[in-house]
C-alpha cells in the first residue's frame, strides 16, 4: 500500500488546481480602462516559443498585454484539452481575447522508490537418527527490498494574456521607447525615441512611419 501511495503522489501530484488561474499576475502595462475586453466564449491560443516575435505581431494588431500565468510542472502537458480549458477558464475570467503560451524543459527530477515484497524460502532435510530414517521441511520468511528507478522531466510553462486595446491608445498608433547609452553615442544626441511598434491602420501607419 505505501509503495502505491508513493506512486500516487508522484504521477497525480500537483494536477488538482488550475495553475494558469492560480499563478496569473497582472501586468499593469496599461490602463484597465483602456481594454477592449472580450465576450467570447474561446480566445485565440497560440502556441510558440518565440515569443517575442509573436508579441511584435499582437502589438502591431493593436494588442496589449493584461498578465502573465507562469509556474513548473511535468514535461507534455501543455498541448492537450485539460490545459486549453484552463487557459480559457482564465482568459475568459479576465476577458482576455488572445493567449501566447509557451513550455520550455526545466530539468529532470530522478530517483529511485523502494519496493519490499515478501519472500518464502524451504529447505528439506533427510537423515537418520538411532537407525530411524527421516525427512522433513523448514520455512523461513522474510522481504526482499527492488529500487525501482524513474526519472520525471518538468517543464516552465508562461502564458502571456492579451486583449485589443482602444482606438485612441496609445496615441497615434505607435509605441516607443527612449534611447539607450549606445544609441546616444551612435547617433550623437542626448534624446530621442526609438519606434519599436507601429498599429496598423492607425494615424502612425496611415503616415508612413516605420519600427
Amino acid at each position: 500500500m505505501k509503495f502505491l501511495l508513493i506512486i500516487s503522489f508522484i504521477t497525480l501530484g500537483g494536477c488538482v488546481s488550475n495553475k494558469f488561474v492560480s499563478s496569473y499576475t497582472k501586468a499593469d502595462i496599461h490602463p484597465s480602462d483602456k481594454f477592449v475586453l472580450s465576450d467570447k466564449a474561446e480566445p485565440k491560443i497560440v502556441y510558440s516559443n518565440d515569443f517575442t516575435a509573436r508579441l511584435d505581431e499582437a502589438y502591431s494588431l493593436g494588442y496589449g498585454i493584461m498578465g502573465e500565468s507562469a509556474f513548473a510542472k511535468r514535461q507534455g502537458g501543455l498541448k492537450n484539452e485539460k490545459s486549453e480549458k484552463e487557459i480559457i477558464e482564465q482568459a475568459n475570467k479576465i476577458g482576455a481575447s488572445l493567449v501566447i503560451v509557451r513550455e520550455e524543459y526545466l530539468d529532470t527530477l530522478r530517483g529511485s522508490i523502494s519496493s519490499s515484497t515478501p519472500t518464502q524460502s524451504t529447505t528439506y532435510h533427510s537423515g537418520q537418527i538411532g537407525g530411524t530414517n527421516f525427512s522433513g521441511t523448514s520455512t523461513s520468511y522474510g522481504t526482499k527490498t527492488t529500487e525501482i528507478p524513474y526519472s520525471i522531466n518538468y517543464s516552465n510553462y508562461q502564458a502571456l494574456f492579451l486583449a485589443k486595446l482602444t482606438k485612441d491608445y496609445p496615441p497615434l498608433g505607435l509605441w516607443y521607447r527612449s534611447l539607450n547609452k549606445e544609441e546616444k553615442v551612435k547617433y550623437e544626441r542626448h534624446q530621442g525615441v526609438i519606434v519599436t511598434t507601429v498599429i496598423s491602420e492607425s494615424p502612425a501607419w496611415r503616415a508612413n512611419i516605420l519600427p
